[in-house]
């Protein structure tokens, strides 16, 4: 019967999308570099030609294949600090979660002199707290907006006693403004400072994409040893929907000085491996 299957390769599922530096696409894992939950991921290529016609009708006589773009779009939906450097065109592969989130465990009041914290903690965390690090402290008890921001100028010092120690942690270019105070159920955190709009030259990275068919979970695999993303950084509040950053990226075809030239020379901007 007319359009009868032949095969059972058909598309229905989602992909792993995975970044990296370029030098490293081909050994990009999802443990370690996949941006985690991704809807909708698309890659296009749409080739242009530049026809040459006659007569009065204009008939077509022949054609030259004068540029070939591919771009890939997605939907990411975890905002951690990679995936939101990387939607702002950086490179999220220099970023990685802070773990340290400590309860303030006294009361702390605002003033000049409130220019540091003395945090009790179960043992040393101080390597987590370095200088020009960022932190904040944030209420738990009522608002929980209500968040002060604070540029340490000295890592942290911790000072061993009892059952575990005191971590010191010293922000003297912001102190806690007068009329804010924390009670000891506030919480110090480690965080990630990124800059939007930073005024450098935006990298290329390399990418990995993996997706799944639904028959035998046979892969299809891409490879974009040069992209850069040009667009993503979205933050979207809403009591709606989930919140997604739409992610635009385009490959590029390498030159001699970049990684994997002499694999992609002739391949064009990347390379797509199937088994059917």
């Amino acid at each position: 019967m007319a359009g009868e299957a032949k095969t059972s390769a058909f598309m229905l599922g989602t992909a792993t999308v995975m970044l990296g530096p370029q030098a490293d696409v081909f050994n990009l894992t999802p443990d370690e570099h996949s941006i985690g939950l991704v809807k909708n991921f698309a890659v296009t290529a749409e080739p242009n030609y530049l026809d040459l016609t006659q007569g009065v009708r204009n008939t077509i006589v022949y054609s030259v294949l004068t540029a070939f773009p591919v771009r890939a779009t997605m939907e990411v939906y975890e905002y951690t600090s990679k995936n939101i450097a990387y939607g702002l065109s950086l490179e999220g592969f220099n970023y990685t979660s802070k773990a340290a989130s400590v309860p303030l465990g006294n009361s702390l009041a605002g003033g000049a002199s409130a220019t540091s914290v003395d945090v009790p903690v179960a043992s040393d965390i101080s390597a987590q707290f370095k200088a020009g690090d960022w932190i904040t402290i944030q209420e738990q008890a009522g608002g929980r907006d209500l968040v002060h921001i604070a540029k340490l100028t000295s890592d942290g010092s911790y000072t061993a006693g009892g059952s575990g120690g005191t971590l010191k942690l010293t922000f003297t270019n912001h102190p806690i403004p007068a009329d804010v105070s924390f009670s000891a159920l506030a919480r110090v955190r480690a965080q990630n400072m990124i800059g939007i709009g930073e005024k450098k030259e935006q990298p290329f990275f390399g990418a990995k994409v993996v997706g799944l068919l639904p028959e035998g979970n046979e892969p299809i695999t891409l490879i974009y040893p040069k992209v850069r993303i040009l667009r993503g950084f979205n933050l979207s509040f809403s009591t709606e929907n989930y919140g997604n950053m739409p992610f635009e990226f385009t490959p590029f075809e390498l030159t001699s000085q970049d990684p994997h030239y002499a694999t992609f020379r002739d391949l064009g901007v990347g390379m797509l491996l199937t088994g059917n």
